[in-house]
């Protein structure tokens, strides 16, 4: 096949987009990580805050990067309301990111590795949770 599904349309600009979300993710995690390292490190403060803190941080930054390029769309301009629509949406995200954390620690007797290695994973997984949550609720195609 030459990328095309079998509607007879192209996969290309799907896998365009996930490509996007990708290159998008890394310097956003780099940038949330970095925040949960220094928080803890430097100032003292405790991981699970340390760990919002970080996530709105990334979240901030992948809003304004994910509304301008990653889901692009001619047909929509940034707004105030998808903005607050995202921010409650990274929240949600938040949320299963802490609850990874919690429910690994808790399944391995607090002996699940590293904070900063369960953090990746959690990390991981809510990123999984909010492309599709971005995808298909907050930067979805506006209908004509």
């Amino acid at each position: 096949m030459t990328g095309e599904c079998l509607s007879g349309r192209s996969d290309r600009p799907k896998m365009i987009e996930v490509v996007r979300y990708s290159v998008t993710v890394v310097p956003s995690l780099a940038l949330d990580l970095s925040v949960v390292w220094l928080l803890t490190h430097t100032v003292g403060l405790p991981m699970l805050p340390a760990v919002g803190l970080g996530f709105v941080a990334g979240g901030s930054f992948n809003y304004v990067v994910h509304e301008l390029w990653t889901f692009h769309s001619s047909a929509r301009a940034m707004s105030l309301n998808r903005w607050a629509s995202y921010l409650a949406a990274v929240s949600s995200v938040l949320g299963l990111r802490i609850l990874f954390l919690y429910v690994m620690d808790a399944a391995a007797g607090g002996q699940a590795g590293s904070d900063m290695q369960r953090l990746l994973v959690a990390s991981g997984l809510s990123f999984v949770a909010n492309y599709f949550v971005s995808k298909y609720l907050i930067f979805r195609s506006p209908r004509l």
